[in-house]
């Protein structure tokens, strides 16, 4: 087993997220399963609003530091192009909205 796949067994311990799960003594096995279904629903909610997930699958491959710094370089040319395109017609720009699931302007 490689290296990067035994720390991120770590990362998800540390950061311990975890979601109640209530049962009401005479319920249903419908309300049962509703109960856990939204558990479901918030834990997948709050490991995005924790970045776990962009995490998950920046970790699934190792990368090299010569990849990343090509990555990082191509990122900065794109940035710098959309700044100037914007420069010279502001009317690209977009309004930011919040994103429903993460709350974040995009």
């Amino acid at each position: 087993m490689s290296r990067h796949i035994k720390e991120f067994g770590k990362e998800l311990r540390k950061r311990g997220l975890s979601v109640d799960v209530r049962f009401f003594p005479n319920s249903s096995k419908d309300d049962q399963a509703k109960a856990v279904d939204s558990a479901i629903k918030t834990l997948k909610r709050r490991m995005v609003q924790e970045g776990m997930v962009r995490d998950m699958k920046r970790k699934e491959f190792h990368i090299t530091e010569g990849q990343c710094r090509r990555k990082e370089k191509a990122d900065a040319i794109r940035r710098d192009q959309r700044a100037r395109e914007l420069e010279l017609n502001p009317k690209l720009a977009k309004k930011k909205v919040a994103h429903p699931a993460t709350g974040y302007a995009s």
